[in-house]
């Protein structure tokens, strides 16, 4: 309890701290990290693999899972951070992050709180960073091993290879993941055509970044307008 007072102060004013006023430092830090750690296992990914394959994919989906929420948090921070103040975007407007749910469950005295904190950006969510990553974790072998199979049950040959893809788009969008038919498929195409089997999962997971900072531009733009347009019924109070 004395140290948690100061230690609350720390991680506001941490996380209150931005690149040129716009990119959080906390997300720049944390991208920064988990794109070392991709580095390295790239570098290192056919020796790791002919070792331990199944844990290497465990890690390197992890890591490209917290990749793409990392991208999608800071998205979210920085579309939002000057749609959430009073009059909003402005020329001199700076970044900050939003303490409104911490002030709620540990409440601070008046001059311990940020002023207008109810119109700051998001926070790094820690937590959410880590279920993201554990899920990659945990379903990096029943995606790597789905992979052996399609490519078990529909072998691409010199002679033909877009058929057996195009089989293998089907079984996995009817089966495994039937969703997103926009974008998945073509992707699928290109990953079971032309990617060995070890860099599979990793190429769909790197397309997932790209998608998942799609979604995150997209969500921040709706909440974006609402925030503009005051009479709409569908705005989000802060």
């Amino acid at each position: 309890m004395v140290l948690e007072v100061p230690r609350r102060r720390l991680a506001r004013a941490i996380n209150s701290k931005y690149i040129y006023g716009t990119v959080p430092v906390v997300n720049t830090v944390i991208f920064l990290l988990e794109m070392a750690i991709i580095s390295r296992l790239a570098v290192k990914f056919n020796s790791y693999y002919a070792d331990r394959p199944i844990l290497t994919m465990m890690i390197t989906n992890a890591v490209l899972g917290g990749i793409a929420d990392t991208v999608a948090q800071s998205i979210t921070s920085i579309k939002l951070a000057a749609a959430r103040k009073p009059g909003g975007i402005k020329d001199d407007d700076t970044m900050a992050i939003e303490i409104r749910e911490l002030d709620r469950k540990n409440p601070l005295n008046q001059n311990e709180l940020i002023p207008d904190s109810k119109y700051l950006p998001p926070p790094f969510e820690f937590e959410r960073l880590t279920r993201f990553m554990a899920y990659g974790f945990m379903m990096a072998p029943v995606q790597f091993k789905w992979f052996q199979f399609l490519s078990k049950a529909f072998p691409i040959t010199k002679s033909s290879g877009l058929g057996p893809a195009m089989k293998m788009v089907a079984f996995d969008q009817l089966i495994f993941a039937p969703a997103n038919f926009m974008v998945w498929p073509l992707v699928q195409i290109i990953n079971f055509r032309l990617m060995p089997i070890q860099f599979q999962l990793p190429f769909v997971s790197t397309i997932g970044i790209a998608w998942t900072a799609y979604l995150s531009l997209s969500n921040a733009a709706e909440e974006a307008d609402a925030k503009s347009a005051p009479s709409s019924p569908n705005i989000r109070l802060l």
